[in-house]
């Protein structure tokens, strides 16, 4: 199964908590047996980057910053002149457009991708259990079942 391919139900059986901050998912993936923790990151964009979507988002607010931008910078020039105070108040209406190009405003679908991707990067210390249809931490558990062993 590709790591990007895994149903989000069973990552939810280990998804402790999940936060969104800055453009990137913050979550943490918490055994059911063992009660270890696992901090994952992902930047939510970056997981959605392949998706016809976000794809077509990114460009239509893309056009409509550069569409505002110019129009802003016309009405600057009108108002400036072709001076030192146009080109500084220039430089800040391309900074304000691209901020607003790539504002966030991510969407549950998106989001829910980033928790796939962000559990994507911690898989290898998980596998799955047949038994308890959840996701377990491979060393917390052989731990646990070492100790019990010894008893």
């Amino acid at each position: 199964m590709n790591t990007t391919d895994i149903p989000i139900e069973r990552i939810q059986t280990v998804l402790d908590s999940c936060r969104e901050q800055s453009g990137k998912i913050h979550c943490v993936f918490l055994c059911p047996v063992s009660a270890t923790a696992v901090d994952s990151v992902q930047d939510i964009a970056a997981a959605n980057r392949d998706s016809l979507k976000s794809k077509l988002k990114t460009k239509t607010r893309q056009t409509a910053a550069k569409s505002v931008s110019r129009s802003v910078m016309g009405a600057v020039r009108g108002i400036f002149g072709s001076g030192v105070v146009s080109q500084i108040a220039g430089e800040a209406v391309k900074h304000a457009s691209k901020q607003a190009s790539q504002a966030g405003g991510f969407d549950d679908e998106e989001k829910q991708r980033a928790i796939v991707a962000a559990f994507a990067r911690v898989q290898r210390l998980f596998k799955w259990d047949e038994s308890r249809q959840s996701y377990v931490h491979a060393a917390g558990v052989a731990k646990l079942e070492k100790a019990a062993a010894k008893a």
